[in-house]
C-alpha cells in the first residue's frame, strides 16, 4: 500500500509540474503570435512604404529625361 501512495504522490507532483509547464508553454505561444502579428503588420506598412518609394523615384527619373532631353533641344 505505501508503494502506491507513494507512487500516486509521484504521478501526482509530475502532473502538477507539467501542468505548470504547459500553462507557461501557452503563455510563451500566445506572446509569440502576438510578436508575430505585429511583425507581419509592420512588414505590410514597410513594404507599402518601399513600393510608395519607388514609385516616387521612377517619376523622378523620367522627370529628370524629360527635362535632359528638353535641354538639348
Amino acid at each position: 500500500m505505501k508503494r502506491k501512495d507513494e507512487r500516486l504522490a509521484q504521478l501526482t507532483a509530475e502532473r502538477d509540474g507539467l501542468s505548470k509547464e504547459l500553462t507557461s508553454l501557452r503563455a510563451d505561444s500566445e506572446k509569440l503570435r502576438s510578436t508575430n502579428e505585429k511583425i507581419v503588420t509592420e512588414k505590410w506598412e514597410l513594404s507599402a512604404a518601399n513600393n510608395e518609394l519607388k514609385n516616387r523615384l521612377q517619376q523622378s527619373m523620367a522627370l529628370s529625361y524629360m527635362q535632359v532631353g528638353a535641354e538639348r533641344r
